[in-house]
């Protein structure tokens, strides 16, 4: 049955999902029956080619148990996009399942959303989900009590152990760079310094490997990267082969396509094949299947650089970024994060420097699709979320540092273990589905009920000789807990004051102020760092956005120069712009200059000069000798460097490649391998050649 990608097929049955060989590869297909073959006649589709636009009746789905013999009745239709939504039809484990109309829309939060991507095997981070550390045994949920647990009493120790150990409020730094430097850098060396010259090296000498004998250099990919910078701050949807376009531009719209012409700066072919060759590793592929393998030395890149280069203030904080990925199965570690803007792509754990609005760590979820033959990580002893915490803090081990983390990583025994390897935390408390393990949170509400707005209190603890505090303030509607091991419940006398409008018994209006204590003003001081990033980044238009692609690792790879554009951003407003009084930047008009920097680079003269100079070199080193063509020759590859040998005639007779001339030959010339020339026009070739040298 051949269709067209636009033709839809009605009262299609779709009966299982099973892996079937497809141009020699194995993939998952949905295994159809329709009423007009015969039974025993079955067809299939491949998941990632298959959309769903009508569920069939519920009367129809299948189980787990049961799906073999019962069967799911969808209208299916092919996207000729290759836009991959197979999410009403069945899951990749043949269940039948209905399509919420939100997943349409991509953009989704309630449970029963959450509850369909999870019914088809999908990997979601749920903001309610308990942390596989905080999950109880069935004895300690049997013994569990609302009081306080082992080594823990009410109230506040009296001391911030911090301050106590002599670690005061350092400012971030820019290694190897004084002040003073900082305020005559341009907005280029900005962004090199946070992408790192380490990372530019690798995928230029990785690219050029697919490039083959046309080599692109620092100068020319330099300003590849300013090109889609420059597409990246104009509204609208322009395809990005109509900033080549022959039509002169036209302000007033009239002729259509985009406002500027790349034609002076790079060919549309030349931009074209670096975009076709762009390739992220050069290390051989493990012995186990790893499907993250083409962008893990990227990311190992970028971190240590940041190590490298950047010292975070005292204050930091961890939270998660989305890119932006709407195709799950095009790519490796696809999740769904319904309390994120952008809730379907890739999903990072990051740590960023809250008084500079700078990110210096990352590290991908790889959820289901992790490597099951991959070493596991010594510091995941103590649960996955404890090994997160201590990864993506390694940077700042032993040097004091604070670290603000919200109830995705609320774990005791995480911020003990910080406290160990020297960096103090405070973590946002919030019960999912449990109190975390250790936390008497039922205590905790019982403690404040009833006191006026803002009351305090705390209970003190001591777990693997590290000292630890359950912070708790009463607020309109409920208490805010945290849990720390450094930080004090004074109230400082600069504290922002807040206000809360209530009403009495007797129905009487009245507004109450109070002050944050400092544990809590540092809460909130932090907690946005990574979201106001987040923001700069996704603000439209945006990289992510303007780029469009089909391959997951380009996003990877667009997801980095992005965030080092937002670093260098807000690098450049803290330690050059705010010092000297200057006035703000916005994230566009920065991204124009840092695109005009890129474009117009100082690589590129005195690349195109050493270029030019060992072209010349060639050619005066070059002969000219007329040689015959192996047998079968039809072209010579010259990215290969071998001859093409797939002509059925042994002995070709190819058209002359000088102009004017009809006649064929097998001849070529020593200089140009594969250039056709026949022996009447070999002596005016020499003779043009040396002319030119």
């Amino acid at each position: 049955m051949n269709i067209s990608s636009k033709d839809d097929i009605g009262n299609l049955i779709a009966l299982k999902v099973e892996e079937r060989k497809i141009n020699y590869k194995t993939r998952n297909c949905i295994i159809f029956r329709h009423e007009t073959v015969a039974e025993n006649n079955e067809f299939y589709a491949c998941i990632p080619y298959t959309h769903v636009v009508t569920p069939g009746s519920s009367e129809h789905f299948f189980n787990k148990e049961t799906y073999n013999n019962n069967a799911s009745l969808v209208t299916g239709e092919v996207d000729e996009d290759g836009v991959v939504n197979l999410i009403g039809a069945c899951n990749e484990e043949g269940n039948g399942v209905e399509l919420p109309e939100s997943a349409h829309h991509h953009r989704s939060s309630n449970k029963e959303d959450i509850s369909f991507f999870r019914n088809l095997g999908l990997d979601v981070d749920d903001d309610n989900d308990p942390l596989p550390e905080n999950v109880p045994t069935e004895q300690e949920e049997t013994n569990s009590s609302a009081g306080l647990k082992e080594n823990q009493t009410w109230g506040f120790s009296g001391i911030d152990y911090r301050k106590a150990a002599g670690f005061f409020k350092s400012k971030p730094q820019m290694k190897d760079c004084t002040q003073d430097d900082l305020y005559t850098k341009p907005i280029l060396w900005y962004f090199l310094f946070f992408l790192g010259w380490p990372i530019l090296h690798l995928v230029i000498k990785c690219t050029n490997k697919k490039l083959g004998d046309k080599p692109t250099n620092k100068g020319e990919f330099l300003r590849f990267l300013g090109l889609w910078f420059l597409m990246s701050t104009i509204s609208g949807s322009f395809d990005r082969r109509e900033y080549w376009s022959s039509i002169p531009p036209d302000i007033t719209g009239a002729s259509g396509g985009a406002p500027y012409r790349f034609n002076r700066f790079m060919s549309k072919n030349r931009f074209e094949a670096i975009l076709k060759a762009l390739r992220y590793t050069d290390e051989k592929p493990p012995t186990y299947e790893d499907k993250f393998f083409q962008v893990r030395q990227l990311i190992k890149l970028w971190n240590q650089n940041m190590k490298e280069r950047f010292e975070p203030g005292w204050l930091t904080c961890i939270d998660e970024s989305m890119s932006i990925w709407t195709n799950r199965w095009t790519c490796p570690g696809w999740v769904f994060c319904p309390r994120k803007p952008n809730p379907f792509g890739f999903e990072f754990h990051d740590i960023g420097c809250v008084l500079a609005r700078i990110i210096f760590g990352i590290e991908l979820v790889e959820g289901k699709d992790k490597p099951k033959g991959r070493p596991k990580d010594p510091l995941d002893n103590d649960g996955p979320t404890v090994g997160l915490l201590l990864r993506l803090t390694r940077s700042i081990w032993g040097a004091g540092k604070v670290v603000i983390l919200d109830s995705g990583f609320c774990v005791l025994q995480g911020i003990i273990r910080l406290k160990i390897n020297g960096v103090f935390a405070l973590s946002l408390i919030k019960k999912r589905r449990y109190w975390g393990k250790g936390v008497p949170g039922d205590a905790m509400n019982d403690r404040l009920k009833g006191k006026p707005i803002g009351s305090t209190d705390a209970i003190h603890g001591k777990k693997d000789g590290v000292n630890y505090h359950f912070f708790m303030q009463n607020d309109k509607d409920y208490t805010m807990k945290l849990m720390g091991t450094y930080s004090s419940l004074h109230v400082n006398e600069d504290s922002k004051r807040n206000r809360r409008h209530t009403i009495d018994d007797t129905g009487k209006a009245t507004t109450q102020f109070f002050q944050h204590a400092e544990c809590f003003e540092h809460y909130y001081q932090a907690r946005h760092c990574i979201d106001d990033h987040n923001h700069q980044r996704h603000q439209l238009p945006s990289l992510e956005d303007t780029w469009k692609t089909i391959y997951w690792e380009n996003r990877i790879f667009q997801f980095i120069l992005a965030i080092s554009e937002v670093n260098a951003f807000n690098a450049y407003h803290y330690f050059c712009l705010k010092p000297q009084g200057f006035k703000s930047l916005t994230i566009h008009q920065f991204r124009q200059k840092l695109a005009n920097s890129l474009i117009n680079n100082e690589y590129i003269s005195v690349e195109e000069e050493m270029i030019s100079s060992a072209q010349k070199r060639k050619r005066e080193e070059a002969t000219h000798e007329l040689l015959s063509a192996p047998k079968h020759a039809r072209c010579f590859d010259h990215a290969r460097q071998k001859w093409d040998l797939s002509a059925i005639d042994p002995y070709q007779r190819h058209l002359c490649k000088i102009p004017g001339c009809k006649n064929r030959t097998k001849l070529y010339c020593s200089c140009n391998t594969g250039h056709w020339i026949c022996y009447s026009c070999f002596g005016s070739h020499v003779e043009e050649k040396v002319l030119e040298d």
